[in-house]
């Protein structure tokens, strides 16, 4: 049976209801700002059992203290906003000592996760312990990062108020994975303000290779800080993620230094990446997620080939993509790159699909009368002596490609646009001007015509 001091009309306030004993008995009601420990060892649990109310949320952390250089941070917990629990030691088996809470209303601030999982190849598991204090209290928080896997928050934001700034105090260091111990090798800050639309990195003291270009709001209203290495030092870079909504291990690399890139790879049973994106985001990007095939075409099905363009970063590939056929690849272009699309306007069955085959880099796009496709763009190798390669023909009542002819295509891309020289196609079969496009794409016409 509950103790009355548990709030179950939804007009209270928002709190958290922390009881000395199991099962929700001998309770205590706690507001935002509110922290304190719920267990010294393993035989003295505090707090034994919780409940929250309305916007309340409670974080589950482990004591972070710089100043104790033998501290274990072996069992580091970082819980934020777990379920209502009746039997706290059981839900935390292993922590390590003593195990902290802070009371958080969601509706007032929103956490601010950290993520190194990129740093741990290259530099071991580094640690970052933060320091910040919480809005709307005289609270400090303190909280830790490992690059292990553990995302800590940095602090939290009010992200309500256009001109809000998170002030961190940062020490970085880098954990012994045997005893547990962090040796704290350098001091740091961040300071990070919210302008009433995004998170931005105001100023940093981080080290140069560390890009925090990826700030990104998730689904459920938290933010996470994922960063990457970025030996370029360039404005913008490009990043391909394991996880959706730009989570999990990155790879990321200037933005000039991007190419198709294969998403979901042959004979895998689950996409390599599942989110991409510019950071900070590009409105001159172009993400071109398609179906992977590869000359010579024989038994290929295009009935379910599919092809999308994203002027935005994308969070989730795969539903982007749905039952587009797999293998699938995704490039990157810039407006400036003029990337360029086709369309087929012909009557005849036997020019009703086509197939853009680039000899260089072995980039193969498909179009037919009812599906747009991509042509190419200036990053594609291709002149006199390396033209692309069209074939021209349909598809059979199993989608398999029915060739009926080929020629070669030059293209030049000029200030004023691409200019297309085709050879070797039936006279009748040319293409229109290409034309600017009000995504500042451009969209090539294939006309057959009729006498």
């Amino acid at each position: 049976m509950k103790s009355e001091a548990m709030l179950t009309n939804s007009n209270c306030a928002s709190e958290v209801i922390l009881y000395r004993k199991y099962g929700y008995s001998s309770g205590t009601a706690h507001v935002h700002g509110d922290s304190g420990i719920i267990a010294l060892d393993c035989d003295t649990w505090i707090i034994k059992s919780f409940e929250k109310t309305n916007s309340a949320a409670l974080y589950i952390t482990g004591k972070v203290d710089v100043t104790i250089p033998e501290q274990n941070y072996s069992g580091y917990i970082s819980d934020f906003n777990p379920n209502c629990s009746g039997n706290l030691p059981t839900d935390y088996p292993f922590p390590s000592y003593p195990l902290n809470y802070f009371c958080v209303d969601t509706e007032l601030v929103s956490p601010v996760f950290l993520s190194l999982a990129n740093l741990e190849v290259a530099y071991g598991t580094v640690a970052v312990a933060s320091i910040s204090t919480i809005p709307s209290s005289s609270t400090i928080y303190s909280g830790l990062t490992l690059a292990n896997g553990v995302d800590g928050i940095l602090g939290f934001i009010d992200d309500n108020t256009p001109g809000s700034i998170l002030d961190c105090s940062i020490k970085i260091g880098e954990m012994d994975k045997v005893t547990g111990q962090v040796i704290w090798q350098t001091d740091a800050s961040l300071s990070l303000g919210w302008d009433g639309e995004t998170l931005n990195v105001l100023s940093d003291t981080l080290p140069d290779t560390w890009s925090l270009r990826n700030i990104t709001k998730q689904v459920d209203g938290n933010w996470i800080i994922n960063v990457l290495l970025d030996a370029y030092g360039a404005a913008y870079l490009y990043a391909d993620y394991s996880e959706t909504n730009f989570c999990g291990i990155g790879s990321g690399v200037d933005i000039d230094n991007t190419g198709s890139l294969l998403v979901f790879e042959t004979n895998c049973s689950e996409w390599r990446f599942r989110s991409s994106g510019v950071f900070p985001p590009k409105s001159t990007s172009n993400f071109i997620l398609y179906s992977s095939f590869s000359e010579p075409v024989v038994d290929y099905s295009f009935t379910n080939y599919n092809i999308v363009n994203s002027k935005y970063n994308i969070p989730d590939l795969p539903a982007l993509f749905a039952k587009g056929t797999l293998p699938a690849k995704l490039k990157w272009i810039d407006d400036d790159k003029y990337p360029t699309w086709l369309m087929l306007d012909t009557e005849s069955m036997i020019y009703s699909a086509v197939i853009i085959s680039c000899p260089v880099s072995g980039d193969c796009y498909f179009t037919s009368k009812y599906l747009y496709g991509y042509l190419s763009d200036r990053t594609q190798p291709q002149n006199a002596d390396s033209p692309l390669t069209i074939m021209y023909g349909n598809l059979d009542e199993n989608g398999i490609f029915l060739c009926n002819g080929q020629g070669q295509l030059v293209i030049n891309f000029l200030d004023t646009g691409p200019v297309i020289t085709a050879t070797g196609l039936p006279d009748h079969l040319v293409f229109s001007s290409v034309v600017k496009q009000a995504d500042s794409t451009w969209l090539a016409t294939l006309t057959e015509l009729i006498n």
